[in-house]
């Protein structure tokens, strides 16, 4: 049932997150609101310009969060404690709390191993040949990884609760995040791959030709690079990270954060 704004409910004095915060909440009729009066984010309750202020001496210093839609023709207005930043940044609450979340692969191992069984023909300059053109057979680069497999699981998690007079910004929450891995040898082979990984540096084969204008198609040596060398991820492993939720609620800005913990690793897989 909507309250009647025009009775008790015209002032209201609302319970939050936790006893020793109130919000003060005024409903101000679509026929009394005008623009130009408006009160400012930040300014007190005892300077609001609709109505008679009931309970000044009480909730005088409180200061003006917002408005909100209220009940049909009327706007509700909310005015709260203003907190200091260490105030905001305290948290109201602290609970236990499950959270469904998927961890990324991670790098455990990088082996690369040439395969001799079936050499790559390639046309390549010669001295020993008249035509200045000879063969060459270059073996393959099997890169063999271990990987820690991208795990979805319930885990547990701990729920702080913030509220304040003023928005939550700024706020910047890292995640486990994969990095993207690739290499192109050319003839001698290509990959890649996307994991949580430590820095990583991959040499290029030791071939020191390039291949002639006239080279069989298809048979090509890799692009000129130098060793390739791949910072590490944010995250190396899995660990503890947070999430974050915001919004407006009852007058009060409020953010949710969740400190959600990583599961047991499942056993390495072998790939390649």
């Amino acid at each position: 049932m909507t309250p009647d704004p025009t009775s008790d409910e015209q002032f209201a004095v609302l319970t939050t997150a936790t006893p020793l915060e109130k919000v003060v909440r005024v409903a101000v009729s679509h026929h009394d609101w005008r623009d130009e009066k408006a009160p400012a984010l930040g300014s007190k309750y005892r300077d609001f310009a609709f109505g008679n202020r009931p309970r000044v001496a009480q909730y005088g210093d409180y200061v003006c969060t917002g408005d909100s839609d209220g009940p049909p023709g009327y706007i509700f207005v909310y005015f709260a404690k203003a907190k200091t930043e260490d105030e905001k940044l305290t948290p109201v609450k602290v609970e236990g709390d499950t959270i469904e979340e998927t961890w990324p692969d991670i790098l455990e191992g990088i082996r690369f191993v040439e395969d001799g069984s079936a050499p790559i023909a390639l046309r390549a300059p010669s001295e020993d040949d008249a035509s200045g053109v000879g063969t060459i057979f270059v073996n393959r680069k099997i890169a063999f990884l271990v990987i820690t497999p991208e795990t979805t699981v319930e885990c547990a998690a701990t729920l702080e609760t913030f509220q304040a007079d003023t928005p939550f910004t700024g706020l910047s929450y890292p995640k486990p995040t994969p990095g993207h891995v690739e290499w192109n040898f050319g003839a001698a082979g290509g990959g890649s791959f996307a994991a949580l990984h430590p820095e990583i540096r991959i040499e290029r084969p030791p071939l020191q030709y390039k291949v002639v204008a006239d080279a069989t198609p298809g048979f090509v040596d890799a692009p000129y690079q130098r060793d390739l060398i791949f910072p590490a991820t944010k995250f190396k492993t899995w660990r503890p990270f947070m999430r974050a939720k915001t919004g407006f609620e009852k007058g009060l800005y409020v953010l949710r954060r969740w400190t959600v913990r990583p599961p047991p690793k499942p056993k390495p897989v072998y790939r390649s």
